[in-house]
């Protein structure tokens, strides 16, 4: 079997093998998606047949499974309790977890060494252990409300947020944050001029996390704010009345409700995800360029200099460019063949090139 024959097999083996894990991640939500749109008596039943209008068994509904069940549990209301609780909890994680981090990853000593240690130490702990202490603590404190609740989710989530933003800042050059001091810029200007733009995938990642925890979470708010300000899934719990009695049309609309904000949220920034990947890989080879750039110059590669500061020069307010405001090339592919070109010059004067090989 020749290689392109193999190469073959294993695209097609892939292929099928996420083919497969698709239909299993999405069957369950195709389910309840049909379900919604039943009687309650059909769906257990005939849970797996689709909603029919035929006159000898009509098991389609419409919408009136919709307007029960935002009808019983003030679904609007619950709605806006949810909201308001995940996002301020999750930009509060995501701007101090990723301030921290950054101090902690570029500030070396015991004290930051502890915290970071602390914070990995709590990503181990079951939320059971600590749960009944808490809710006391936050009736103590009187954290028991919309607003309180906020900061108990920043305390549970920095510890994944810290140490996934810790990673990323470890990996960008020091030689930046250090030119933008060169320049004048405060800390607070580095960190959100500098930093923060390179950040953007790994912050939409841990923001999508987080979201998902936050805006699904049943036990933190009902042992927290209880039944007072009832989150999204405290309300449709409540679909379920005496004696084990279940509307279950009503919770499998709710529950396609409660799925929406998370999955449009997802899917908006899914291009978001790549494309700033992208914009790192850019900072990254502006320093390479630059020092190519001088190392040409040294070497009187006069030509090879003009078409590294046709790259470097583009001022900041011209339409295009990367991020960084200086990079007229609009695809991270067009500048391999640059660096191509400049490690062949580097080579053939038997120069070192392991710094501009990467």
């Amino acid at each position: 079997m020749s290689m392109i024959q193999k190469n073959k097999s294993t695209k097609w083996f892939i292929f099928a093998f996420l083919v497969v894990a698709a239909i299993y991640v999405l069957f369950p939500i195709a389910v309840v998606l049909m379900n919604s749109f039943k009687g309650r008596l059909f769906i257990s039943t005939e849970p797996f047949l689709l909603p029919s209008t035929n006159p000898d068994n009509p098991t389609f509904v419409g919408l009136s499974n919709y307007i029960t069940g935002i009808t019983k549990i003030k679904f609007f209301k619950a709605f806006g309790y949810s909201l308001w609780i995940t996002v301020a909890s999750v930009a509060g994680i995501l701007l101090i977890s990723s301030m921290l981090a950054w101090f902690i990853t570029r500030v070396k000593n015991k004290f930051t060494s502890g915290v970071y240690y602390s914070l990995v130490f709590s990503m181990i702990v079951p939320f059971q252990m600590v749960m009944f202490t808490m809710s006391k603590m936050a009736n103590m404190l009187h954290l028991d409300n919309p607003i309180g609740i906020i900061l108990i989710y920043i305390g549970f989530g920095c510890g994944m947020s810290t140490f996934m933003f810790s990673g990323f800042i470890k990996s960008i050059p020091l030689s930046m944050e250090e030119a933008a001091m060169i320049d004048g810029a405060t800390p607070p200007q580095i960190f959100f001029h500098v930093i923060v733009p390179m950040l953007k995938s790994t912050g939409i990642t841990i923001a999508i996390l987080e979201i998902m925890w936050v805006w699904n979470d049943y036990l933190l708010p009902y042992l927290t704010i209880g039944t007072d300000y009832k989150t999204i899934p405290i309300a449709i719990q409540y679909l379920r009345g005496g004696y084990g009695a279940v509307d279950m049309g009503a919770m499998m609309a709710m529950l396609v409700l409660a799925m929406l904000p998370v999955v449009i949220f997802y899917l908006s920034c899914q291009k978001y995800i790549i494309k700033t990947s992208y914009q790192g890989n850019f900072a990254v080879m502006h320093l390479v360029l630059i020092d190519a750039k001088q190392f040409l110059r040294q070497h009187l590669f006069i030509d090879s200099v003009i078409m590294i500061e046709s790259c470097l020069c583009r001022p900041a307010n011209m339409k295009g460019g990367c991020h960084m405001g200086f990079c007229p090339i609009q695809n991270f592919a067009e500048l391999i063949p640059i660096v191509h070109f400049l490690e062949g010059y580097i080579f053939a004067m038997g120069h070192d090139i392991q710094g501009y090989s990467h």
